[in-house]
């Protein structure tokens, strides 16, 4: 067991490129379903499920299931105009002592993918083994009729 090849992922990324999309994993003993799902009008997202379920908690960030599966999103804590504006006021020396989290990011962890190949990389980065259970509905259905 180890990484998916280039021909599994051409599959994976023809699958989950239309409404409704399903595909199975399993990651170093974890069972992850990725689901294409509506997040707006004429717009579809990859939402990522670990075992079965999504818990909130996990977008802090300080459990392994938001590391592996789930995606970093990192915002200054300050924008970019506030940060021009301490430094036009104070100079750039006082406003980075007097204000020393001016740079400082946070990140939490979101289960929604934009892009199968950049979610596909992460889960490969961050687990072992990475293969496929299956790929869409008609694979689950057949081997639930068996």
């Amino acid at each position: 067991m180890g990484k998916i090849t280039k021909e599994q992922i051409t599959a994976i990324e023809y699958e989950l490129a239309s409404p409704w999309g399903r595909l199975e994993l399993a990651c170093d003993g974890f069972k992850v379903n990725v689901e294409v799902q509506p997040e707006g009008p004429r717009k579809y997202v990859l939402m990522v499920y670990v075992n079965g379920a999504f818990k909130g908690t996990w977008m802090k960030g300080d459990c392994e299931e938001a590391t592996r599966f789930m995606r970093p999103v990192t915002k200054s804590l300050y924008g970019t105009k506030v940060k021009s504006g301490l430094i036009k006021d104070l100079g750039k020396r006082r406003g980075e002592k007097l204000f020393a989290e001016m740079n400082k990011t946070l990140t939490h962890y979101t289960p929604v993918w934009n892009s199968v190949r950049s979610m596909l990389s992460h889960f490969c980065k961050k687990n072992e083994a990475v293969s496929i259970v299956s790929i869409g509905y008609h694979a689950k259905a057949t081997a639930e009729a068996a």
